[in-house]
């Protein structure tokens, strides 16, 4: 049922409940039955408003009693949805001054406004003094000119309205029916009656007003300390931070030897883990560390959602994993993140964008690890490929420059740190980007196959199962466009078919583009009438087909092949 259809329901079941003789206590009752609202809202409803029209209801008594003029008092729809809905959640505090208002402007006594939800969460000084608040009320909204005492909302409790013999009483009308349809007086004595009439203010001089001065400064106290006990609490456990570290690192090293499609899963949970806690309470150097966290999973989803070929939704966990860096104001996530959007613009073809991103990474000085040497080579990279000869010289010095300044290994390492080799094959890149438009293009070419051999070199060292493929790849990618530019076709095609061979069973994003790049070398006017190169053309192009179709069908990619 939409919010109209049910709106006009409730006013007929208000009339047929009237007409009846029902009371409002009643037709609250019946509400909070047949639409499961708690006690607040159901006598809300029984009166017909909406919760801004309840809202203006309490800022004008307020306005009109003298207390708040201007009619500027802070109640809203918004915090009166809260009050309805504590402690579920508990962000704003229920106290019996709230709640004695409540109980004056819906004519009703303050305990039909609380059930077992509120009276468990209360705190025990609070429902000592609810407890002692047991004073009929009207039936009826309270009329102009009746009510509050004069106190802005939550600053001069509500619950302290009253002479010390009956707390609650001068909050609510001056007059109220008894069984037998007469009216007597709610409160006896002259300057009671006064104040709840609305006809004066107590002067700091009478024994009333001294003790609701003695209540709000109590109160405001009371208030302050459970601040105080709330904010020193925590969602962040001594081990949490551990657990969260140690998770992570197993993660992020073994991400580039598996298939992405299961570490993306399991990062995906992790993080949402993190954002969870987030959202409660801890101390703030426990939800600086829980940012840090959240950023590196995000990076980490940014880089599977990359290699998983969703460019798109890579470019937005790259931004919240920025922005959860700028919370924590931590320069090694911060830089890393810059150098992962530099390499989704490179990829998309946005390189000048790359080369800013990538320059603005270096901005950030990292704490500890590889993040900065990373944002100098991708800079130089998208710099060579724009033929800016100048700004890869300075960019490939640069990375030298902070390769050397490094005192502490990347934390958590694996898929987040740049290895050597890797910052190899990117010079590489770098190089061939700029072949035939400075030095003589055999210069650069062979530059380019030179650093490409290192980082293979380096790569094929490690053990079988601690190599990162994909990255091994695109380095042989370099060595055979190397190959290609000095038209050396044989050797190319032995480089590129070992990278088939493997692609045809763990395909990534990077290598399918790459591939696919070099197929369009081999269709250069030099290669087109030679048939081993359109043969190579065709078999690349069959591999990279049929690996699309793989990846699409099953995600079983491997990952970091930047």
């Amino acid at each position: 049922m939409d919010r109209s259809s049910q709106r006009v329901e409730q006013e007929e079941l208000r009339a047929r409940m009237r007409a009846v003789g029902m009371a409002h206590d009643e037709i609250a009752v019946e509400f909070a039955r047949r639409y499961r609202l708690r006690p607040r809202a159901a006598h809300r409803v029984a009166h017909g408003w909406t919760q801004q029209q309840a809202a203006g209801h309490i800022n004008a008594a307020v306005a009109r009693l003298g207390s708040d003029p201007d009619g500027t008092a802070s109640m809203s729809a918004p915090w009166l949805s809260e009050l309805e809905n504590w402690p579920f959640p508990a962000r704003r505090r229920l106290t019996p001054q709230v709640l004695a208002v409540l109980a004056t402007i819906y004519g009703t006594d303050i305990h039909t406004l609380l059930d077992l939800d509120d009276r468990e969460h209360l705190a025990p000084t609070d429902m000592l003094l609810i407890n002692g608040m047991r004073q009929s009320v009207p039936s009826s909204p309270i009329p102009a000119g009746r009510g509050i005492i004069p106190a802005r909302l939550g600053l001069i409790g509500n619950d302290d309205v009253g002479s010390p013999e009956s707390s609650a009483s001068i909050g609510m009308d001056s007059r109220q029916n008894d069984r037998h349809g007469g009216f007597r007086p709610v409160t006896e004595g002259v300057a009671a009656r006064r104040i709840a009439v609305g006809h004066s203010r107590p002067s700091l001089d009478t024994p009333l007003a001294g003790w609701l001065v003695e209540r709000m400064v109590v109160m405001a106290a009371r208030e302050s300390a459970d601040f105080g006990r709330a904010s020193g609490r925590s969602n962040v456990g001594p081990l949490t931070v551990e657990q969260f570290h140690a998770d992570l690192t197993w993660l992020a090293t073994r991400y580039p030897y598996r298939p992405v499609a299961p570490s993306f899963a399991e990062i995906v949970d992790l993080r949402n883990h993190a954002f969870s806690l987030l959202e409660e309470r801890q101390r703030p150097d426990e939800t600086r560390e829980l940012y840090v966290i959240a950023g590196m999973l995000c990076g980490m989803l940014a880089n599977a959602s990359f290699d998983l070929g969703y460019l798109h939704a890579a470019a937005t966990q790259a931004r919240t994993a920025f922005l959860c860096g700028e919370l924590a104001g931590h320069n090694g996530l911060r830089c890393w993140v810059r150098g992962m959007q530099s390499l989704i613009a490179y990829w998309q073809g946005s390189l000048p964008e790359a080369v800013s991103l990538a320059r603005h990474g270096w901005e950030f000085v990292p704490e500890h690890g590889t993040a900065r040497v990373r944002a100098a080579a991708l800079e130089a990279r998208a710099a060579g490929r724009l033929g800016d000869e100048a700004t890869v010289r300075d960019a490939l010095r640069r990375a030298g420059q902070a390769r050397d300044e490094i005192t502490d290994d990347d934390a958590p390492g694996g898929m987040l740190a740049f290895p050597e080799p890797k910052q190899f094959f990117y010079t590489a890149s770098s190089y061939l980007g700029l072949h035939g438009q400075a030095l003589p293009a055999a210069n650069w070419a062979t530059r380019a196959e030179q650093v490409a051999r290192a980082a293979i070199g380096l790569y094929e060292a490690a053990p079988t199962s601690e190599q990162r493929l994909g990255e091994l790849s695109l380095a042989r990618l370099d060595l055979a466009a190397a190959h290609l530019e000095r038209s050396e076709l044989d050797g190319a095609a032995q480089t590129i078919r070992t990278v088939l061979d493997a692609t045809a069973h763990r395909p990534t994003d990077s290598v399918l583009r790459r591939l696919r790049q070099l197929a369009t070398v081999a269709d250069r006017p030099r290669y087109r009438d030679l048939l081993p190169a359109q043969h190579l053309r065709e078999e690349i192009l069959d591999t990279c087909t049929t690996a699309t179709q793989t990846t699409n069908r099953f995600h079983d990619t491997r990952a970091d092949a930047e």
